[in-house]
């Protein structure tokens, strides 16, 4: 990612990279946890499913109600990403309270 900042950098697209880089190297620890392989498979299939029920991804009323109506239809699904425990690091909830210390 620093790489991509110093690059927009140089070309004069990006006029913050200082700031940015200075962020990024701050919150490196929380950035590289982010993805999470079954959130993702998740939203893929609630995505999909949302596509195929021609909900307006624009409207955020929509895109509620269909959510609340996804995982009401398939409770096990919502339940197994929401309640897993990650295994090999500590939750973001945890890295956090151990860092104050």
């Amino acid at each position: 990612m620093t790489t991509f900042i110093r690059v927009l950098a140089e070309k004069g697209i990006l006029k913050n990279s200082v700031a940015l880089s200075s962020w990024v190297s701050d919150h490196h620890e929380m950035l590289a946890h982010l993805y999470n392989e079954e959130l993702d498979h998740f939203y893929s299939q609630l995505t999909a499913a949302m596509q195929t029920a021609h909900v307006d991804m624009t409207n955020k009323q929509q895109v509620d109600a269909f959510t609340n109506q996804y995982l009401r239809a398939h409770p096990q699904q919502g339940a197994a990403v929401f309640t897993k425990k990650q295994t090999g690091r500590p939750s973001f909830q945890s890295r956090r309270h151990h860092n104050r210390y």
